[in-house]
């Protein structure tokens, strides 16, 4: 058996001692929201902005989870009426109050005449903080569900793919999750626990 020298002792103390040293911390995370205490958190209401271009009369969904889950139930949804316009509108989705979703699904529509709808931008505000995902990058965040939908990253045009009334959907990938609803989560249960 090989000897260990007085050298690869002290290397060896020296890693040891900078393993239990670490130990428990962890890196620093970045929000894109500002960090409010627990009693300005309960005061906050959470709020999307799609602009967008919705040639006809609809209603758009949002679906949402407080867990991380994909289960999306009537229970949290957000239903908006949307007038058809040949030109760019802003549909707000408004969040109960202290309510910070661990996931979306957006229902784009039940009329199948609304064959295309361009989205430019979606804006999530927390208070005075906002997060805006340019149209061209839906993709980045979010995952179409197969067979209700394609998107032209071109165009910004998210398209029907059937007539028989079942609206593109689009869910929410890790990324949106990780960089917006991920702190929320925390900030949400730290309110919870005082």
């Amino acid at each position: 058996m090989k000897q260990i020298t007085q050298t690869q002792h002290i290397v060896l103390f020296l890693f040891a001692l900078i393993v239990v040293a670490c130990k428990g911390t962890t890196a620093p995370t970045t929000n894109v929201f500002k960090n409010l205490n627990p009693d300005e958190r309960l005061a906050e209401v959470f709020e999307i902005q799609l602009k967008a271009t919705v040639n006809h009369n609809d209603e758009f969904r949002i679906y949402y989870t407080t867990k991380e889950t994909t289960e999306f139930s009537e229970n949290q949804v957000i239903r908006v009426k949307i007038v058809g316009l040949s030109e760019e509108q802003t549909i707000i989705y408004k969040f109960p109050l202290g309510i910070y979703p661990s996931n979306l699904r957006l229902d784009f529509g039940f009329n199948s005449n609304q064959q295309t709808t361009e989205i430019n931008a979606m804006i999530f505000i927390d208070g005075q903080q906002k997060k805006v995902i340019d149209g061209k990058n839906l993709l980045e965040y979010f995952s179409i569900l197969y067979g209700t939908g394609r998107f032209d990253k071109n165009l910004k045009q998210l398209q029907r793919l059937n007539d028989q009334g079942l609206s593109p959907i689009i869910i929410a990938k890790k990324k949106l999750i990780k960089q917006i609803f991920h702190n929320q989560k925390d900030q949400t249960q730290n309110v919870n626990q005082s």
